[in-house]
């Protein structure tokens, strides 16, 4: 429940790419490999995966190289709070309340009643996993870069 969809994902990177024109690095370990594999070869040039089998130290190396980290409450986040890293973070069944984001990021989440339930299952249609549009997290994204666009 704490992973996006891949359907948002999949806008986020043709927006990030079409508006900002930005390359875009896919974090993640051997659970995000076919997911990874599947944007990859969806996103078209200027998107690029890390693999899944990243040392600590190398999967820190390559959070550095971002200039935004869009994440969920994963170690990514972490890292990139650790590095000083520009965050556009997504919360849903984890409490975005217990996180501070230091001035150097987002927090973004659908304002479900249910969030923070720690659940890791959800029987409901509409949930925090997929209630989250891509154009809301591109405005996270946009916002913390400086570039001010709204897209709606």
């Amino acid at each position: 429940m704490k992973s996006w969809t891949l359907d948002g994902y999949e806008r986020l990177i043709a927006l990030t790419r079409s508006v900002l024109g930005a390359k875009i690095l896919l974090l993640g370990g051997p659970a995000e490999e076919q997911r990874h594999a599947t944007l990859l070869s969806r996103g078209g040039p200027g998107v690029y995966t890390t693999g899944g089998h990243n040392t600590l130290r190398q999967f820190a190396s390559l959070v550095r190289l971002c200039d935004v980290v869009v994440t969920g409450d994963t170690l990514a986040l972490h890292l990139a709070l650790a590095l000083g890293r520009k965050i556009v973070a997504l919360f849903g069944p984890t409490s975005q309340a217990e996180i501070a984001l230091d001035g150097h990021g987002v927090k973004l989440s659908a304002g479900l009643d249910c969030e923070g339930c720690y659940r890791r299952t959800c029987d409901k249609p509409v949930n925090c996993a997929n209630a989250l549009s891509a154009e809301a997290v591109f405005d996270g994204v946009a916002r913390m870069l400086g570039q001010g666009h709204c897209v709606r």
